[in-house]
């Protein structure tokens, strides 16, 4: 990466500690900072006290950029805003908007994000999409609504320097909303724009997005399952047929999807067979379970989760399962007149 020697000589300007939040001292320290999502950098000072806080795996560039502006504002996160207090500013109010941002507090991002909008000059970052994606992590958490998700996605678009990779980003993020709450119609205007202008885009990253979109663009604008069925196999490697995840991946969106069942199936059990003893062939069992009872066959399903809980049996979640089979099972044989033993 041509960055490295420039990230070398950023990083050689902190103590750099790298901990793993899910252990010994990494796990201590996670829950003492809040730390919600990975991987999470945080710069304090010499009092632990927080100066700067982001999260993902950005541009090496950018993530220069923010630790450079950290060391050389070193101020706290406290006095950040109570600088902005009595001096409301744009570059503060940004930096607090990405401190919620990472503690997931998606209400007082939003707000923080508006802020720095309102107070940005004309040749200043525009915060619009910033304002988008945080409302609609927001709605998962009940923080906002749906509509506000399609407010400040419309927002966003509307902005003359949005980029084709903000159109895609958007139409992503819309199409998971709709997912969620089980609403094509919030994904569909936004898969049709990206599809319109990701045509013929030569950038890898944004071509592999467009990958991507077409599959649900298929599904839910075509409404053609054999489409987007090609269109999803084509979104892996080559050997995916022969490598337990990726069939387990291709198995599972079928069934989210209820669609290509019976080839889900096969190429789940497949999965199972080529995965590794313990908890990989456990998540895979499970799949198969669950195409086994969307296809109507309650009796293979509670079969292929008692092999899961056998798998991986510190497991709670596949107990929960076995018993919601067992019960379909049970009202399946009482409709049927058959034991189900």
């Amino acid at each position: 990466m041509d960055t490295l020697p420039e990230l070398q000589k950023a990083l050689g300007r902190v103590v750099f500690l790298q901990l793993d939040a899910e252990k010994g001292e990494g796990k201590e320290l996670a829950k003492e900072y809040g730390i919600e999502g990975y991987p999470t950098f945080l710069l304090a000072n010499a009092k632990g006290e927080t100066v700067e806080r982001w999260w993902g795996y950005g541009e090496a560039a950018e993530f220069i950029a923010t630790l450079d502006s950290g060391v050389k504002d070193p101020t706290t996160i406290d006095q950040k805003r109570a600088r902005y207090e009595s001096n409301p500013n744009m570059n503060d109010a940004a930096k607090l908007a990405t401190f919620y941002e990472t503690k997931e507090d998606f209400h007082s991002s939003v707000e923080w994000y508006q802020r720095a909008q309102t107070l940005r000059g004309s040749s200043d970052k525009d915060f619009r999409y910033e304002i988008f994606q945080n409302t609609t992590w927001g709605v998962y958490q009940d923080d906002f609504k749906t509509v506000d998700a399609k407010n400040a996605a419309d927002a966003a678009l509307a902005f003359e320097g949005r980029s084709v990779e903000d159109v895609a980003n958007v139409a992503g993020m819309m199409t998971s909303l709709g997912r969620k709450k089980d609403d094509a119609t919030i994904m569909v205007p936004y898969l049709e724009l990206a599809m319109r202008e990701t045509e013929g885009a030569e950038d890898e990253s944004i071509q592999k997005k467009r990958t991507r979109l077409q599959v649900d663009h298929a599904l839910f604008v075509e409404h053609d399952e054999a489409k987007a069925v090609a269109y999803k196999k084509a979104t892996y490697d080559d050997g995916w047929m022969e490598d337990a995840d990726s069939l387990n991946g291709f198995a599972w969106w079928c069934f989210e999807n209820n669609v290509n069942l019976e080839e889900a199936d096969t190429l789940a059990r497949k999965g199972v067979e080529l995965a590794d003893n313990g908890k990989s062939k456990a998540m895979i069992l499970d799949t198969v379970a669950e195409i086994c009872n969307a296809r109507g066959s309650c009796k293979d399903a509670v079969y292929f989760i008692e092999l899961a809980i056998q798998e991986d049996p510190d497991s709670e979640y596949y107990p929960k399962q076995l018993e919601r089979f067992r019960k379909l099972l049970a009202e399946q044989s009482g409709e049927t007149g058959e034991s189900g033993e």
